[in-house]
């Protein structure tokens, strides 16, 4: 191998290894009231933003609605935004569902918050103790449980508000 060869191999693996600490999907979800809409979804298992669950959605009846989560163990801070704040109500109603369907399942919610933006963008995060980055331990199976309880509460939502 010479210099060029391996600066190539080292950025090949760097990249593979990069795709390999992020899935995302596309989901499509059939909410209660029979209409279909796509859920992005978003799971980091390592890097800077490791534990970190993100859905995000567009449904007529409520904009634009992201929830994304950091899951440390089975502690969850997060964060939902809207792009209508006329929706203020469905969106708090979809933090409280979210939360105690949480909770149910074991986890602790430290923090949920809600916020809403115009000009819609999911590019927050949510806050960190002083600074602490995610070297905790984070279960794949975790993440999934909690992409799954939030799917399931945006269809839930969107059938609710349909109806």
């Amino acid at each position: 191998f010479d210099i060029r060869q391996m600066g190539l191999l080292y950025k090949q693996i760097s990249f593979t290894a990069k795709l390999a600490g992020t899935e995302q999907y596309e989901i499509p979800v059939l909410s209660e009231s029979g209409d279909i809409t796509a859920v992005h979804l978003k799971l980091v298992h390592s890097g800077e933003e490791k534990g970190m669950v993100e859905a995000t959605m567009h449904a007529d009846e409520l904009g634009d609605i992201s929830v994304k989560c950091r899951v440390e163990g089975n502690v969850i801070n997060g964060f939902l935004i809207g792009s209508d704040q006329k929706e203020s109500d469905v969106l708090e109603e979809l933090r409280e569902t979210f939360k105690n369907q949480l909770k149910d399942s074991g986890f602790t919610v430290e923090e949920l918050g809600v916020g809403y933006n115009r000009h819609f963008s999911a590019e927050f995060k949510p806050d960190m103790e002083d600074g602490e980055n995610a070297q905790g331990n984070v279960s794949t199976k975790e993440l999934y449980r909690v992409a799954k309880i939030m799917i399931g509460v945006i269809r839930e939502q969107t059938g609710r508000r349909t109806t």
